[in-house]
């Protein structure tokens, strides 16, 4: 629970939440959904969508949290569409419940729970493509070393021969997890029975470092570093939050990695 609690912590300090929560507060403070436009002046609709947000923005980064890192799904697709549906579900009876309160001081018409589930669900959805397209657009590329024209890309290493093919791509981190490891692709996470030490003899030199007893990122995937409670950690392209071993913590700072905004 404490690894988890320190991911979501970690996510939240990515600036692309910042970014988000105040461009989804502009921009429902400014349309008045659900009738409050004409109810409510637009200090008190700032004050207002400023903590709803912040309540849908942080429920979202801990269902993401859980969707990507802990089930392995990390496309958009079906890792968005997840995380949007499991966070309306969660936050659809709060907000059910904080409108019958507002009432109609607030609202000209309260919305019942499936206009709500599905405010929830399409807004959650484009926060997911915003911070996809954000974080992981240039993913391929980078992790790869490819050229910009596409050409004269590295083989790639021996451990993707082991995932089934729609999986094989440039590898952005790997995790051992009991007798199995997790690797994690530019195209989604597998898990395969074997020991970490085999599989980190099997990436081939790929470009990268393993920077706790469990886990190995690429130097492509890394997009910043984070302290949590004095503990390090490295942010991913994609969301993940990797920590940070004070065994390797030498070798991480040798590569600037922490001190990458």
């Amino acid at each position: 629970m404490k690894v988890f609690l320190d991911e979501v912590r970690a996510s939240l300090r990515s600036p692309v939440i910042l970014v988000a929560w105040g461009v989804l507060t502009m921009m429902m403070a400014l349309s008045g959904p659900f009738g409050s436009y004409d109810h409510v002046s637009l200090p008190k609709r700032l004050v207002t969508w400023l903590v709803l947000t912040a309540l849908a923005i942080v429920v979202a980064t801990a269902v993401r949290v859980v969707v990507y890192s802990r089930w392995g799904y990390r496309d958009f697709w079906r890792g968005g569409s997840l995380t949007s549906l499991l966070a309306a579900v969660v936050l659809t009876p709060i907000l059910v419940h904080l409108s019958q309160i507002a009432g109609a001081a607030y609202m000209m018409v309260p919305p019942g729970p499936v206009e709500i589930a599905g405010f929830v669900f399409c807004l959650n959805m484009g926060f997911c493509a915003f911070r996809h397209a954000l974080e992981t657009e240039p993913l391929t590329q980078a992790v790869a070393g490819g050229d910009p024209d596409g050409q004269g890309a590295p083989a790639l290493p021996r451990l993707t021969e082991r995932l089934a093919e729609e999986l094989r791509g440039p590898i952005l981190r790997i995790s051992g997890r009991d007798h199995y490891v997790d690797v994690t692709t530019t195209h989604g996470m597998s898990s395969v029975l074997m020991r970490f030490s085999d599989a980190l003899a099997e990436l081939d030199g790929v470009d990268g470092l393993q920077v706790h007893r469990s886990h190995w990122v690429a130097a492509g995937a890394v997009v910043g570093g984070a302290r949590e409670g004095g503990r390090p950690f490295l942010r991913l392209t994609g969301g993940d939050m990797v920590p940070v071993s004070r065994t390797y913590l030498a070798a991480v700072e040798a590569r600037g990695w922490l001190d990458q905004a």
